[in-house]
């Protein structure tokens, strides 16, 4: 378990930080409902960021602080014509992932592709997604489709989350 300290730069830098800027551009948006103008905001969460936070039980509680906060949001906001959703990612073949992966690979003696096969095979689309593939999730999440869409976790993951 991380000490103190490290939960709270974790939280200051990786939510609290954050969510004040969020409070400021929320601030600036200018929705109408009744024209149909909408302002619409997407909250890029990973399933489990130990990567970038060091430690697996921080991740998971600042992922789960940001969807719960995403939730609220939406209750708060969604009368004005300002939805909020989170986008969950699972594996993503980010330029830094897939040094990862090749690194791992070449430390058991196998190719990039056999380390990539090795590592999704409990996913059950079996690969990772792509940076293109997140985009694609965020341009749908801001377009018309999502008009009807607030408050809600979308699991970018191949199949991997258990859960309901």
């Amino acid at each position: 378990m991380p000490e103190p300290e490290v939960w709270r730069d974790l939280f200051e830098t990786s939510f609290i930080g954050p969510l004040e800027i969020l409070k400021t551009a929320i601030a600036h948006m200018q929705p109408d409902p009744q024209v149909g103008r909408r302002s619409k905001i997407v909250i890029v969460s990973g399933i489990s960021s130990a990567q970038v936070l060091s430690h697996y039980a921080t991740a998971n509680v600042i992922r789960t602080a940001w969807v719960g906060q995403a939730k609220t949001l939406a209750f708060a906001l969604g009368a004005r014509g300002i939805h909020v959703n989170t986008l969950s990612l699972g594996g993503t073949l980010s330029p830094w992932y897939r040094a990862g992966i090749a690194k791992r690979a070449e430390s058991k003696g196998m190719t990039f592709d056999e380390g990539i096969l090795a590592e999704t095979d409990n996913v059950p689309l079996g690969k990772y997604g792509t940076p293109e593939e997140v985009a694609n999730a965020i341009e749908t999440l801001l377009g018309p489709f999502s008009d009807h869409i607030t408050g809600t976790n979308l699991m970018h993951d191949g199949g991997f989350t258990r859960a309901y």
